[in-house]
């Protein structure tokens, strides 16, 4: 299997994690650091921040608030 264990990371409107890109020895990483308290058995989340598109891709995350779309 390939890829990192992040690609098991779903989108939440309200996400428990946050990306960030970060510069280390020249190469660029992500980073997930948590916004939340996260507990053992706890999905972990972040927010996918697609661009803005006409077609949109539902969201099913469920949350309160939730916005609808990914874009």
């Amino acid at each position: 299997m390939k890829g990192s264990v992040a690609r098991l990371i779903n989108h939440c409107c309200q996400p428990n994690c946050t990306a960030k890109i970060i510069t280390i020895l020249g190469e660029k990483k992500i980073i997930i650091y948590a916004k939340t308290e996260i507990s053992p058995g706890d999905e972990i989340t972040y927010d996918y921040h697609f661009p803005i598109e006409d077609e949109k891709i539902p969201c099913l995350c469920g949350v309160e608030g939730c916005r609808g779309s990914l874009n």
